[in-house]
């Protein structure tokens, strides 16, 4: 059965809702009081992603090249041809968002990057994925991704925490017909490092 256009308005509105849902809100602060004095930091290598992408709004049958996993019934089905396609093609989004910390906080001169600092960076990937471009639109797609970062002292006192994240529906993005993306998978790489980075940017905007 074909969608309405109420019903696919209805499912890109709570696509969008999911993903500011994730992690608990857009953002999660604690206290900062001790940012100032800290010099240097390190950067936690492991970072914490979701099992799949979200895929919103694309039905990954109308691409062969995706390839093929078997029979999969249920609404991960989407989220698991494209996460096949992301490690066929070696796209990891933890090495998007760490790369993507990493130039933000050279380019800023923020904190010295030290392996033996008690100042350790988490970040964690709550969610990330592909969806619609507009309500309506059946063609092009926009990254979406929710990040959390967090500097902790020792492991366990948390200094600062802050959850952020960029929707499918922002005019900051880049859109794609997910066709080209499915043919090119380092424009699929490019898309997400668009959308990690403005999220980057807006966390890192605390140490201003």
């Amino acid at each position: 059965m074909s969608k309405t256009p109420l019903t696919t308005l209805l499912l890109f509105v709570l696509s969008v809702s999911f993903l500011m849902a994730c992690a608990g809100g857009s953002n999660i602060q604690s206290s900062i009081k001790d940012i100032e004095s800290i010099k240097s930091i390190s950067i936690d290598a492991e970072v914490v992603v979701p099992a799949l992408p979200y895929v919103q709004g694309i039905n990954m049958n109308k691409y062969s090249w995706f390839g093929g996993i078997g029979a999969v019934a249920g609404a991960n089905k989407d989220s698991m041809l494209f996460q096949e396609y992301l490690e066929k093609n070696g796209i990891k989004i933890s090495e998007i968002a760490l790369n993507s910390f990493k130039t933000a906080l050279a380019q800023k001169g923020m904190f010295n990057i030290s392996e033996d600092s008690p100042t350790k960076l988490k970040i964690t990937v709550n969610t990330y994925g592909f969806g619609a471009a507009g309500a309506f639109d059946k063609e092009n797609v926009k990254p979406l991704i929710n990040i959390t970062a967090a500097l902790s002292k020792h492991d366990d006192n948390i200094l600062w925490k802050k959850t952020d994240y960029v929707t499918n529906l922002s005019s900051k993005l880049t859109k794609y017909p997910f066709e080209q993306l499915a043919k090119d998978p380092s424009l699929v790489k490019i898309s997400l490092a668009e959308a990690s980075d403005i999220v980057i940017e807006s966390i890192l905007n605390d140490f201003k």
